[in-house]
């Protein structure tokens, strides 16, 4: 069966709509009548409140997901830790599930705090809850720092991992501390630009 259409004269059709195609991507498409193309600044500009909200959610999902990984971490360990009791002590069992379950608690909040339409009223809570997270990570970890010394040397590995994992905790607590402060504050210029 012949094609409809010469092989060249298909090529050259093909090419043309490629070439075409490209070119609208590019803005290289028809002008709108009456304008040079040069009276674009005025209507791309985003306003910086909304900058500022996209920047803020985006970084307190960031930090969720360092707490929700660091919950996730010690719950491991913890669960670890109870199917193998010779591994760890009860102070550092204790550190791993309510580091754990702190952890958990401000990183989902953050989380639905990130994709809220209006979470004006809720981020004074994420923020109590991330310094909640905060102290009781760090007390804990006072208590299961004094049986640390200690510890044989065989658990100084698992220590060494706990550590790292409550950290990760709280790094993400003291961000999502941060960012839901950044949040707030674009949410108030919005209201004041509303005004």
């Amino acid at each position: 069966m012949s094609p409809r259409y010469p092989l060249p004269c298909t090529l050259t059709r093909l090419r043309t709509c490629l070439i075409g195609a490209a070119s609208r991507g590019r803005g290289g498409g028809p002008r709108a009548s009456g304008t040079d193309g040069s009276d674009f600044k005025h209507r791309q500009r985003v306003d910086d409140h909304y900058k500022l909200m996209a920047t803020a959610r985006r970084k307190l999902r960031s930090s969720s997901n360092l707490q929700l990984a660091s919950a996730l971490g010690l719950t491991g360990i913890a669960g670890t830790s109870f199917a193998l009791p010779e591994i760890l002590g009860t102070a550092a069992v204790a550190l791993c599930l309510v580091s754990a379950i702190t952890a958990a608690f401000s990183g989902k909040f953050g989380l639905e705090l990130a994709s809220a339409q209006q979470p004006e009223k809720r981020i004074a809570s994420h923020s109590n809850i991330c310094v909640l997270h905060i102290l009781v990570t760090l007390g804990l970890g006072a208590l299961a720092g004094l049986t640390v010394v200690s510890t044989p040397q065989s658990e100084n590995a698992w220590v060494s991992v706990i550590i790292v994992f409550a950290l990760l905790g709280l790094v993400g607590s003291t961000l999502g501390t941060s960012n839901g402060k950044a949040l707030a504050n674009a949410f108030k210029q919005q209201r004041a630009k509303s005004k």
